[in-house]
């Protein structure tokens, strides 16, 4: 699929091993090089950035068409099976780098994978859409309806209510630290005039859902869109990372 898609970057989400048992096979060698069906995988790099993440970087051939390209692969190291990282600002900081490493490759597909490819790459998914949508000016981003989106695609992603959750903190994260940066005091400047910034509108709006364990829509558990976001992860845990 790698070669297929001409895909340049990896981001995998889980370790080969949790909780005893095979999370997801090694398609890198630990050193040097291997062979797996017909693509020769080298690794050239592998940098520990923090405890949290690293950066690898693979040069495959294409044993039959000595073809060659170049792959990073992110390996984020601290999003448990079944559970969310521990906070989100190291997974913001993890997606910057992705980002920053795919720009200008805007042409082939980012590759996200977990160990089932649902529950920890929905979400992954997910937080990424929702803050690329909001980073290209959308006043307003229906983030249960987002996640329909990616279900109609991919069923059961994003596995459990509390990764559901843990997407709307981190995108409420993300806003404030917008508004902390060098942009926020000119942001906070308008606000102050009476029309009131996008970042603050949505800084305000996400922090009020998040405390009420609601999706953007702002229904309360209950009932509309959010209520039944948070509805369909009941029975829909099993199976998922």
């Amino acid at each position: 699929m790698i070669w297929e898609q001409g895909a340049v970057v990896i981001v995998a989400l889980c370790r080969l091993q949790e909780n005893g048992e095979v999370a997801c096979a090694r398609y890198w060698p630990e050193e040097g090089a291997e062979v797996y069906h017909i693509y020769e995988v080298h690794l050239v790099s592998e940098h520990i950035w923090c405890d949290d993440y690293l950066v690898r970087s693979f040069y495959l051939k294409n044993l039959r068409t000595s073809e060659t390209r170049t792959v990073t692969q992110f390996h984020f190291l601290s999003w448990p099976h079944m559970g969310v990282p521990a906070q989100a600002k190291a997974l913001l900081d993890f997606r910057r780098k992705v980002n920053k490493s795919y720009r200008g490759r805007r042409s082939c597909p980012i590759v996200v994978h977990g160990s089932a490819g649902a529950g920890r790459t929905g979400a992954y998914i997910l937080l990424d859409l929702v803050l690329e949508r909001m980073n290209k000016g959308a006043r307003e981003i229906d983030i249960a309806a987002t996640l329909e989106h990616l279900r109609d695609q991919r069923a059961g992603v994003v596995a459990t209510r509390q990764q559901f959750e843990f997407v709307l903190m981190a995108v409420a994260e993300e806003v404030h630290a917008i508004l902390e940066g060098s942009a926020g005091e000119h942001l906070r400047r308008k606000a102050g005039a009476g029309q009131g910034s996008r970042g603050g509108r949505w800084h305000r709006r996400l922090l009020q859902h998040h405390h009420l364990g609601v999706s953007e829509g702002g229904q309360g558990a209950g009932g509309g869109r959010g209520g039944g976001a948070h509805q369909q992860f009941q029975g829909s845990r099993r199976g998922h990372k």
